[in-house]
């Protein structure tokens, strides 16, 4: 009877406790998964980043807007027109870094500068503005598109690994509230294993088949246990306030565990076997991982600002042509000729170049830096992406292992439960017996969890958690 009744026990709790537990209260991983990736705040945010590109390449393109813009002034004095000067005109930027220009002017007066002086009906021009020397292969503005463009394609990439980090960071959170919740039922179901025996020698000694001094000793180890009992349970509320960070509704509404929500129970939670095709994906994490692309994309932008402090070694040098005409009954064209025109250039040069030479080396450097960065970053990657398959094979070894030493350990302690019922056995093997066979299961569920945490690890190493 003693021995149906402890045979019972190390059985009927763990499926009593599942058998408890609906499976509308279990949340699994790819649900929460989901809830993450739908809800989450920073999810959101991930999205956010294409909409970022696209605005700051919108803004960027402003810098090639045609421009209409007028000036009008007029004076007068003790009743005399000094002058009335009107100059309306349309700019258009272009790529190569040429301006279109096109404009009317109207002035008279009777104190008019002679320079400014027009006909009566005004005076009609069009021409250009070339760039000679400074910005004639790349100016602000076009440097301003390139790293907008560059932005732009980097925002996807932003994206990718914001949702990359925090895919891993929940993940890791469930994976521990997973470890705390099963090593818990590990420890209660120890408990109550404990307390039924002390009941039962407690018994005993009344009919004097045990000796006194067994209660004292059953009684330490329900301290023990009770002890154990309350780590786990501190270690499950933080679990569960961890996982909670990562529970959202929608219009950005936190919500709290449910306090019957559990995990997946370590005995369906299946160990995964490490997967080559995943080796085959670190040759490529250059062109795939989203912080090495983002970095990547970091230095081009540089790059643009490089090649702009360059051009800014160059004397500034800048021509000016407008062809004039008059209009006869509102045609500009009736009185064209070649011979009316207007010109000028500009020239600016700083003799010693000081300060563009001292941008150009100090950009040089941080290209040299951000090089040596991204070297580094990629190596960092890869040594742990080799770890975590490392950690994923081990693992699942260890998982392989476990399952059969606690197989064993309970097969010890029911032998030596055995004796001791018989009287040929103390019960301090029998504690001894049981604390191994809890310490191995706790291992097991550790090793279990590291093993789905190592696959997770490696996604998260190789960029592709989404």
């Amino acid at each position: 009877m003693k021995r149906l009744l402890f045979i019972s026990f190390l059985i009927v709790p763990i499926i009593g406790t599942i058998a408890q537990t609906k499976s509308s209260d279990i949340l699994s991983f790819d649900n929460f998964m989901e809830i993450v990736r739908t809800y989450h705040p920073i999810a959101k945010q991930a999205d956010l980043q294409i909409a970022k590109g696209k605005a700051y390449l919108l803004k960027s393109k402003g810098g090639f807007d045609p421009i209409l813009q007028g000036d009008a002034s007029q004076k007068y004095f003790n009743g005399s027109k000094y002058y009335s000067v009107l100059d309306a005109n349309l700019q258009i930027p272009t790529w190569f870094g040429i301006q279109l220009q096109s404009g009317y002017q109207n002035a008279n007066g009777n104190r008019l500068n002679p320079q400014n002086y027009t006909p009566d009906d005004g005076l009609w021009y069009a021409g250009i503005s070339v760039p000679l020397g400074k910005g004639l292969f790349i100016d602000q503005r076009r440097a301003d598109l390139k790293q907008a463009k560059i932005f732009n394609e980097s925002s996807v990439v932003e994206q990718r690994r914001i949702l990359n980090e925090l895919i891993y960071e929940a993940g890791k959170a469930y994976y521990d509230w997973f470890k705390s919740y099963n090593k818990l039922l590990v420890y209660r179901e120890a408990l109550e294993l404990a307390e039924t025996r002390y009941k039962a020698i407690q018994q005993s000694v009344l009919f004097g088949d045990k000796p006194a001094f067994d209660t004292l000793e059953s009684g330490i180890q329900i301290q023990t246990r009770n002890f154990q009992v309350e780590q786990a349970l501190l270690e499950l509320q933080n679990s569960r306030e961890l996982l909670s960070v990562y529970l959202w509704a929608e219009s950005y509404f936190p919500l709290e565990l449910n306090l019957n929500s559990v995990p997946t129970s370590r005995l369906t939670m299946i160990p995964s076997p490490f997967d080559t095709n995943y080796a085959q994906q670190i040759d490529s994490l250059k062109a795939q991982h989203p912080e090495i692309m983002g970095y990547q994309y970091k230095i081009d932008f540089k790059r643009v600002e490089y090649r702009l402090n360059k051009e800014n070694l160059k004397p500034k040098l800048d021509l000016n042509y407008n062809a004039l005409s008059e209009p006869i009954a509102e045609n500009p064209f009736t009185n064209y000729s070649i011979n009316n025109y207007n010109w000028g250039a500009s020239l600016a040069f700083p003799l010693f170049v000081r300060k563009a030479r001292g941008e150009l080396k100090l950009t040089d450097i941080q290209l040299q830096e951000m090089q040596n960065n991204l070297s580094f970053k990629t190596e960092l990657v890869e040594y742990k992406a080799n770890m975590a398959i490392n950690s994923w094979k081990t693992t699942y070894k260890q998982i392989l292992i476990f399952n059969r030493t606690v197989e064993d350990y309970r097969k010890l302690v029911f032998g030596e439960q055995t004796l001791f019922n018989n009287g040929e056995s103390s019960l301090f093997l029998v504690n001894y017996r049981e604390t191994s066979y809890i310490d191995a299961q706790t291992k097991l569920i550790d090793a279990l969890a590291e093993n789905l945490k190592s696959k997770l690890n490696l996604e998260f190493a190789l960029g592709i958690l989404k």
